[in-house]
This record gives structure tokens, sequence and C-alpha cells, in this order.
């Protein structure tokens, strides 16, 4: 079984300020190294992450000669249509849920932005989660596109959700009531039951439990 997370990283001027570009940057580098944390007959090892930069342009990352990691530069606007277009291409191929995992502060054009959401709503098998990076992230526009929306520092909890989604574990309520921002405090307080767990996964423990361990 083929079990993919679109992975977008927003690549427009808007993150040359406040070092949003780096944050993604980070992000991007946590995905690289998530090998570190399964063996190959682990569940998380059927999952593949599709990662693309979204600027002027929706662009597959490739490896940068140089360093080996894949090469994140922000410039221009983020081409809205052109992911809309894509997803919807994925969508009507897909077979099984295909989670979205976008990286963005959600600045973008309000008739851009309009035509992003109706796709999303209207699509069957795309289940969007959304890493609000940076202190100006637009969360108020975020929050009426998904009910997950998380801090950056909590990737691993946004991956979790992403894989869950992917490989049929978990639903996705997208009643915007259910609408919050995840964050450190929600990761440190919730009650075992709240979140995604190892409980709930047979023998899948979460990404945030499996770096705990490699941090004793």
């Amino acid at each position: 079984m083929d079990l993919s997370v679109i992975t977008v990283f927003d690549a427009s001027g808007s993150f040359i300020e406040m070092a949003k570009l780096r944050i993604n940057r980070n992000i991007l580098r946590t995905l690289m190294q998530l090998s570190q944390l399964y063996s190959p007959d682990d569940l998380l090892s059927r999952v593949r992450f599709e990662c693309f930069s979204l600027g002027s342009q929706l662009q597959p990352l490739s490896p940068d000669p140089a360093t080996g990691a894949p090469a994140l530069k922000a410039a221009g606007s983020a081409n809205l249509i052109a992911l809309s277009e894509y997803l919807a291409q994925r969508d009507s191929a897909a077979r099984q849920p295909l989670p979205l995992l976008f990286c963005t502060d959600g600045s973008f054009r309000h008739d851009e932005f309009k035509r992003f959401r109706d796709m999303l709503f209207q699509a069957s098998h795309i289940v969007p989660l959304v890493v609000a990076v940076g202190i100006d992230a637009d969360l108020d526009s975020l929050k009426t596109l998904t009910p997950f929306v998380f801090e950056p520092e909590n990737i691993l909890e946004a991956v979790d959700y992403a894989v869950s989604f992917c490989c049929g574990i978990s639903k996705c309520p997208f009643s915007p009531r259910d609408v919050k921002v995840i964050s450190s405090d929600d990761v440190l307080s919730a009650d075992p039951g709240d979140s995604f767990s190892s409980e709930q996964s047979g023998s899948y423990p979460s990404l945030l439990e499996r770096y705990q361990m490699r941090m004793m």
C-alpha cells in the first residue's frame, strides 16, 4: 500500500522576515531525520513524505548538491492556484486518505485563499493539517482550513496525526467548532485519551514518545 503525506513549505517573500524560512528549514530537517525513529518493519517506514516548496510555482524539493539537503529559498508570492490544481488532481486519483501538511504563515491573496479553501472542502481524500509559521501567522484564516493547526515546535505531533490519517487509524472531524491551535501547552497538559497514542494504534508509539525516549 502506497502511503503518502504531501508536505508543502511556504517559500513566499514573507518568509524572508522573522526567521520564518529558518523555521521551515528546521521542519524539513526534522522530516529528513525521521528514519532514525523507526525500524524497517515499523508502520512509519511505509509512509512517504512528498516535499514541495510553494513560491511563484509549486516545485518538488530536491537535494542541494553541496549539502545533500533540499534547498529551500524564499521569494515572490505563494501560488495557491497551482497548489489547488495539483491537490485536485491528486484527490481525484486517490483511493485513501491523503494528508496535506502545509507549513505556512497564511499570508495570501484573498481570492486565491478562498479558491484554495473551497477546493479543500470539496476534496474527497485530502486531509489538511497546518503548521502556523511565524509570530505573525494569520491564525484566523488558517483555522478556517482545518481543525488541526499546530505550532512549529510540535511538528512531531503534526506528523503523528498525518500518519494516523493516511494509515486509516483515525478519522478527521471537520466541524469548525473543533478547530484549535495545538501548542506545546496542549501537549504537556493533555489527558492521555486526547492524543494519538500507542494504546490506540497497537505497536505504534507516537513520534513525540520516541523522541522523549531517545533523550533519556
